[in-house]
C-alpha cells in the first residue's frame, strides 16, 4: 500500500479519508449544480443514449478547454451479458504504445442506470478522461522508458476530474452549472 500510494497510512485510514472526501465532493457538487441526487438521475443530459454519439459530442465540447488531440478513433464495445455482474460500469482499453490511433471503450449496460451515469462514465473513460489523457500524452513523444511506470492515483485522479467536469458540459445542466466552469477551467488555464 505504501509503495502504491506514497502514504504511511493504513488501508482502513485511507478508506475513511476517501469516503469523507467523496461525501464532501458530492455535497459541493450538489450545492454548485443545485440538484438533489434524485433530480440528477432524472435529468436528461443528452437526447442520445448512444455511447458513440456521446463520445463524439464530448470530444467536440472539450476543444474549447483542452489541447487538440492527434487523429484518433474510438470503438465502443459492450461487456458480454455473462460478465456484466462482475465488471465495472465501463473501462478503457489502453492501446499499444506505438498505435494510439485506435481505442476501445467497453460499456457494461447492466451498470448504466440512466443517461447521466452513461454520460459521466463516458467522460471518465473517454473525453477528456482516460482516452484523452493516454492519446495526448503519447502525442508528446515521451521517452519509452516512462511507459513502464504506473501512477494509478494520477491516472484515476485525472479521469475523476474529467468525470466531475463533465457535469458542466452536459447540455441540460449547463444553465444550473455555470459556476462549475470556474472549477473546470482551474486546472487547464495557463
Amino acid at each position: 500500500m505504501q509503495a502504491s500510494t506514497g502514504s504511511a497510512r493504513t488501508v482502513p485510514q485511507l478508506q475513511k479519508l476517501t469516503k469523507n472526501q467523496m461525501k464532501d465532493d458530492l455535497a459541493a457538487m450538489k450545492a454548485v449544480i443545485g440538484l438533489t441526487a434524485e433530480q440528477a438521475k432524472e435529468t436528461a443530459v443528452m437526447e442520445s443514449t448512444d455511447p458513440k454519439e456521446i463520445l463524439n459530442s464530448l470530444s467536440l465540447d472539450i476543444q474549447k478547454t483542452f489541447p487538440k488531440l492527434p487523429q484518433t478513433s474510438v470503438e465502443v464495445k459492450y461487456v458480454p451479458k455473462a460478465m456484466e455482474a462482475h465488471l465495472s460500469p465501463a473501462f478503457y482499453m489502453i492501446p499499444a504504445l506505438d498505435d494510439t490511433e485506435e481505442n476501445v471503450i467497453y460499456v457494461n449496460q447492466a451498470q448504466m442506470g440512466n443517461k447521466l451515469t452513461l454520460y459521466t462514465t463516458l467522460a471518465h473513460e473517454g473525453y477528456p478522461g482516460h482516452l484523452y489523457q493516454t492519446v495526448y500524452y503519447a502525442s508528446t513523444k515521451p521517452d519509452p522508458l516512462r511507459s513502464i511506470f504506473n501512477f494509478g492515483g494520477y491516472v484515476e485522479g485525472w479521469a475523476t476530474y474529467a468525470e466531475m467536469g463533465s457535469y458542466y458540459l452536459a447540455d441540460s445542466l449547463t444553465d444550473k452549472g455555470k459556476e462549475f466552469s470556474t472549477w473546470w477551467n482551474m486546472g487547464t488555464e495557463s
